[in-house]
């Protein structure tokens, strides 16, 4: 990848160090320019178009930070390398949020620098190759395992496209049964690192005393909140990109390709040649409020897959009690007196939902819209009540 055809601007306030750095550059079969800050950097865009910038953070006129802001909002797109010797979390967070590659310590590590380009490189042209095949998905309402042409798919999938090539850490929100997983899934098959292994950690299944151990693996989590480190460096690594998922009642008009996908990957899993759902189903979907979202969706397509003999799914083919939320029926819902205090109101209508669930408690904690593990916690308080 090392040739003339590489273009690296190199943008150092320091003119030994910026010549010291284009000459070694040079030595390694790169085409380089210099400037000495980001004003003269942007000047030099238009005609030099380079694929990497090395830029100090900190410099007269305009800095790396405000450079690569710039940047990021024109049509190229080059690989970030932030040279400093004095850079903040803080600030190491918001340059990865606006996509720098990496920071790297001064003076600068020749051979870590070399390393770095590579890499950069790579993630240069797997970020051009993502970018196309990412635009013609989203274009069809796909992107990996997401689906969707609704407003908000689409601004989850834009997202997605932009961090997918990063190193950057990402939070996903959502609530249950929105696709957390599959959005995982999704960043990594669309990363520079989708050939290395994904492994999901189901926290709530996990017992509280053996959680530590499975995150933190050997190492002490005491000796690092004490010593200041763990904390903060937890905060700063899972706040880095929010990704939110919308619930399923948000996006009601993705139904029908949702639909289509999961008989799609269904049919597959049963060997079954389901094509499609019937129309008087497809408006019970429509106007039912999907509590436990796409993993509602699924599991109520799939129990009628399974059962049903047809290529098409009739509502004769969904589960006798589906679409039967909490009964509020007269004399059988959730009795309420006025004066009843909030946590007695909820604690009744968790023990009706159980109750309507037969215990079901992973099915009972989708019709109340919350986690499986808020559930059990919920039931461990009401234990220790009298």
């Amino acid at each position: 990848m090392q040739s003339r055809s590489i273009r690296v601007l190199v943008v150092e306030d320091e003119a030994n160090e910026r010549q010291g750095l284009a000459e070694l550059l040079k030595t390694w079969g790169y085409e380089t320019e210099i400037a000495a800050d980001g004003q003269e950097a942007l000047e030099k865009f238009p005609s030099f178009d380079p694929h990497v910038v090395v830029s100090d953070l900190r410099m007269p006129r305009l800095g790396g930070m405000e450079l690569l802001k710039q940047v990021r909002e024109g049509p190229s797109s080059p690989t970030f390398i932030i040279l400093t010797g004095q850079a903040t979390i803080e600030e190491a967070v918001e340059a990865t949020k606006l996509g720098a590659f990496n920071f790297l310590e001064k003076p600068v590590d020749p051979k870590r620098l070399q390393v770095e380009l590579r890499n950069g490189l790579e993630r240069h042209k797997d970020k051009r190759d993502i970018e196309i095949a990412q635009r013609r998905l989203r274009e069809a309402g796909i992107l990996g395992r997401l689906v969707g042409r609704s407003k908000k798919m689409q601004e989850v999938m834009s997202l997605v496209g932009q961090v997918a090539p990063s190193r950057a850490s990402v939070l996903i929100t959502g609530e249950s049964g929105t696709g957390k997983e599959l959005a995982a899934r999704t960043l990594h098959e669309l990363s520079p690192r989708k050939g290395g292994p994904f492994v999901a950690v189901n926290c709530a299944a996990i017992p509280e005393s053996l959680m530590e151990s499975e995150i933190f693996g050997n190492r002490a989590p005491e000796e690092a909140i004490a010593a200041g480190k763990l904390r903060n460096d937890l905060y700063f690594r899972l706040n880095v990109v929010r990704l939110e998922l919308p619930p399923l009642r948000d996006h009601v008009e993705d139904l029908e390709e949702i639909i289509a996908a999961l008989l799609d990957e269904l049919n597959v899993k049963h060997q079954t040649a389901v094509k499609r759902i019937d129309e008087e189903v497809l408006q019970e979907f429509r106007h039912y409020p999907w509590p436990g979202n796409v993993r509602e969706l699924r599991n109520a397509i799939e129990r009628a897959l399974v059962t049903g003999p047809g290529e098409i799914l009739m509502k004769k083919d969904l589960a006798p009690d589906f679409g039967r939320q909490a009964p509020l029926a007269a004399g059988d819902g959730l009795q309420l007196r006025a004066g009843m205090s909030v946590s007695e109101a909820e604690r009744r209508l968790i023990q009706q939902t159980l109750e309507f669930t037969e215990n079901n408690k992973t099915r009972a904690a989708e019709l109340l819209g919350i986690s499986l593990k808020t559930l059990h916690n919920k039931l461990k308080e009401y234990e220790s009540q009298p």
